[in-house]
């Protein structure tokens, strides 16, 4: 007969965890206990209500029309970010000792595109402002009160690239009736929180 010899196993991280359940356990009920009542379901449609009508939301009484320099500051304020963001990659560039001919120019120019649209568009769709509009103290809604859908805050993200592009002259209409091409192309509004 030969033996084996087996080392010693030390115990292991998960071994003392049960790998099976227990069934539950049924509690009898004791015979000179009263049976526990029957639980009354409640209804929750009934037949004869009807539901009740939905009122429209509509922006709270603290929201204000907002005046053109209060448009133009935040718009400032985040085209000063998406410009700072810029710098600071062309400075790492430098630092990296890159020499940027033309067509690293026009790589770091289309990364900023992303860059705006994550900085613009989930912060209007999640909180219904852009930084730059936080500090101002504006948040844009839809013409009905909700906040802003994807879809609008991506339309507001194109007038604001736009408006880059169009060297601001769409503000002539924020100037002249009040709304920005934002608001125009997105159907929402801007207003004034404070």
């Amino acid at each position: 007969m030969s033996s084996r010899f087996r080392p010693r196993e030390e115990p292991g991280l998960f071994d003392d965890l049960p790998l099976q359940q227990d069934p539950p356990r049924r509690e009898t009920p004791k015979p000179d206990s009263p049976p526990a009542p029957a639980a009354e379901s409640l209804p929750l449609f009934s037949e004869d209500s009807e539901p009740a009508p939905v009122d429209p939301v509509t922006p709270t009484a603290s929201l204000h029309p907002v005046p053109f320099v209060a448009h133009l500051k935040a718009g400032l304020i985040d085209l000063g970010v998406v410009l700072a963001v810029m710098l600071a990659v062309w400075i790492g560039l430098w630092w990296l000792g890159v020499d940027a001919d033309l067509v690293d120019r026009v790589v770091v120019l289309l990364f900023l595109l992303p860059f705006s649209f994550l900085y613009q568009v989930f912060p209007l769709a999640f909180w219904g402002c852009t930084p730059g509009m936080a500090k101002v103290r504006l948040v844009a809604r839809s013409r009905d009160g909700q906040t802003l859908s994807f879809s609008q805050a991506t339309l507001r993200w194109v007038a604001s690239v736009l408006t880059v592009v169009a060297a601001g002259l769409p503000l002539i209409l924020t100037a002249t009736t009040g709304q920005s091409l934002a608001d125009r192309l997105s159907g929402s509004q801007t207003l004034s929180a404070r």
